[in-house]
């Protein structure tokens, strides 16, 4: 055990001295390819599940599992970002800052910026994710939706975001959901206003990876369970307010009428 610095070293080696190609490990463990890649090269934290999962298979005495389990969720969480540099510092925004900051602190996992366009939404974004990345193991990632032309084009750029390969002849939202599995991050979309029917994709990423947490940018709210809206007025009017909807919390069970959309405006669609 002494010899391998991580899970990750003690997977790659045990699974090639037990003839297991990546495919074949994953096949068997019930879990994307992309995913034990990740697990291997320590870019990914695997969950609990997913290492006794890898133990089991790999056969590996009841004696020697609970040293390899702590291996596995004690290592120095890898902080990675993509996280553009401001190039201008967050001037009089500290109240919309502490409360976005407090929302996804205490396992709110859908915070939507919203307000008119040149308020400062985008630059508020980098701010809370940037201030926020100690919270996420897995990191902080952002997405730039305005270079997006449809709909169609969100999967494939969260893909290449994650360097996730997307297969024709599978589901591309499924493949994305296993690839992330067992993540616990932060993603970022600013500028996702002209995506309209991003909200199911958005609902269907939050109940299928309860490790997700999301910051949207945009001129408008997207309307489904678990978002937390934060009004940005323009400098000098009142204060914000926010919009509160029965939120998500981290490894929360999803909304039992499994509807991805709610239509209301100020109710959630049913309760926990």
């Amino acid at each position: 055990m002494q010899e391998f610095a991580t899970f990750g070293q003690w997977l790659k080696h045990q699974r090639k001295s037990q003839g297991f190609t990546q495919s074949a490990l994953a096949e068997r463990i019930n879990c994307a390819v992309v995913t034990l890649r990740k697990i291997e090269s320590n870019d990914l934290r695997p969950s609990q599940q997913m290492v006794q999962r890898i133990l089991t298979e790999l056969a590996i005495p009841t004696a020697a599992q609970t040293d390899l389990l702590a291996l596995a969720r004690n290592e120095q969480a890898l902080k990675r970002t993509n996280l553009p540099t401001p190039l201008t510092r967050l001037i009089g925004r500290e109240y919309e800052l502490g409360r976005a900051l407090q929302s996804l602190r205490s396992g709110t996992r859908l915070v939507s910026i919203v307000g008119s366009p040149g308020v400062g939404k985008s630059r508020l974004s980098l701010q809370i994710a940037s201030e926020c990345r100690a919270f996420y193991p897995n990191g902080c990632y952002y997405l730039d939706c305005a270079q997006l032309q449809q709909v169609a084009d969100f999967i494939p750029a969260l893909a290449n975001l994650f360097h996730i390969e997307l297969s024709g002849k599978h589901d591309k939202l499924h493949t994305l959901v296993q690839a992330l599995s067992g993540s616990n991050m932060l993603l970022v979309l600013d500028h996702s206003e002209h995506l309209l029917g991003i909200a199911s994709i958005v609902g269907h990423l939050l109940q299928h990876l309860p490790g997700l947490s999301m910051l949207i940018s945009s001129r408008s709210r997207l309307r489904i369970m678990g978002e937390q809206v934060l009004q940005v007025p323009p400098f000098g009017t009142a204060k914000p307010t926010t919009v509160t909807k029965q939120h998500f919390t981290r490894g929360a069970v999803p909304c039992a009428c499994h509807r991805t959309l709610c239509r209301a405006s100020t109710e959630p669609c049913c309760s926990f």
